[in-house]
């Protein structure tokens, strides 16, 4: 997997404005939302399942998920928590 500055740098290349880095904690839980905009997540340590359109994603570290804007969705970190890069159109 790229490292943070390479994935970061495509990010802003392919349009994603607005870059955010996040270190959670194990078993954190988010209920389900959506976002106005597109969102692309690249897991860069541990573990999260994310919950979408029906479909279960469990994702680890070299995974990425694309979500299409307003796309209802929930995530489970998992036991060793879980830092992540997204970047939002």
């Amino acid at each position: 997997m790229e490292n943070r500055e390479k994935i970061k740098k495509k990010l802003t290349a392919d349009g994603y404005a607005t870059i955010y880095e996040y270190d959670d904690g194990p078993g954190e839980k988010f209920s389900e939302h959506s976002h106005e905009g597109e969102q692309l997540m690249f897991i860069m340590a541990g573990e999260m399942k994310v919950e979408m359109n029906g479909k279960t994603y469990r994702l680890k570290f070299g995974d990425s998920l694309l979500f299409p804007a307003n796309a209802l969705h929930s995530a489970k970190i998992g036991a060793q928590g879980c830092s992540y890069i997204v970047g939002e159109k």
